[in-house]
């Protein structure tokens, strides 16, 4: 199958590079709360749990 990026090239999808993208999205998220133990004590949904 083929994409038509934003430059209008066409290019083969490759599933890797959505894989890639989505993990450094999750990683770039997470600075800073890695160790807080989210919605275990931290501010953030307190109470919820």
């Amino acid at each position: 199958m083929k994409i038509i990026k934003r430059n209008g090239s066409e290019e083969v999808f490759n599933g890797d590079k959505i894989i890639n993208a989505v993990t450094k999205a999750n990683n770039a998220c997470r600075i800073g709360r890695r160790n807080t133990g989210y919605g275990r004590g931290s501010d953030h949904g307190k109470g919820r749990f």
